[in-house]
């Protein structure tokens, strides 16, 4: 929710009390978004898509940093703080799969497509 507060007076030195209901948005200036799509291998789009994201670290470890579905349009997006990293990017529906890593180093949004290796199944 966003929502706008008027005639708020604060005076130097003094703290004001705005109370419980207010939610500060993250600014999303500071953050690495990554933005993709999900296709099947016939380039159809795959909506509900289990997608994950990991950082790959050095060693080639890996920490799970979150996952959703791919929307109707078969579109995702994650977001962490502003840093450089190894992002890996898997998407898994039904039999299909794909893995991709990007390489991500400042707060910026990254655009990517994931492309199952299953064609769309037959209705």
């Amino acid at each position: 929710a966003a929502a706008v507060q008027y005639n708020v007076e604060i005076k130097k030195g003094k703290i004001r009390d705005l109370g419980d209901r207010l939610i500060l948005m993250v600014d999303r200036g500071s953050r690495v978004i990554v933005k993709g799509s999900v296709f099947f291998k016939d380039g159809f789009i795959a909506a509900g898509a289990k997608v994950t994201v990991e950082r790959v670290n050095g060693d080639g470890s890996v920490k799970k940093l979150g996952e959703a579905l791919s929307n109707n349009e078969g579109e995702f997006s994650f977001s962490q703080p502003e840093g450089n990293a190894k992002l890996r990017l898997t998407a898994i529906l039904k039999d299909g799969k794909a893995v991709k890593d990007i390489d991500v180093d400042s707060a910026m949004v990254y655009r990517t497509a994931l492309n199952l290796d299953v064609d769309r199944p037959k209705p």
